[in-house]
């Protein structure tokens, strides 16, 4: 493929981010919840972003005569970038040391 190159410093670049995001969220989740629901929270934190995966797959095979794959995809990362913005914009979490 053509742009091989480019798309394996991609998916390094996207590693970066990842691993960074990950390491800050698990942090911040220490530091602000209490130890004595901490168990209780990460379980529900990991239940939302592990457990529910199934479902956006049966929900994009659903749609997959509907659309092309590239338009799928793509309005999968727009949701996604707009769920991110909208967490970004709660003045709470911009507060967070």
């Amino acid at each position: 493929a053509p742009w091989f190159a480019a798309a394996l410093a991609l998916q390094g670049l996207r590693g970066l981010f990842v691993g960074f995001g990950i390491a800050v969220w698990e942090t911040t989740l220490m530091e602000i919840v209490p130890e004595r629901l901490l168990a209780r929270v990460i379980s529900l934190d990991f239940f939302g972003s592990i457990g529910l995966m199934p479902l956006g797959y049966v929900l994009a095979a659903g749609i997959a005569g509907l659309a092309s794959p590239a338009l799928i995809v793509s309005a999968g990362a727009g949701v996604g970038a707009v769920l991110f913005a909208a967490a970004l914009a709660w003045p709470r979490a911009r507060k967070i040391d």
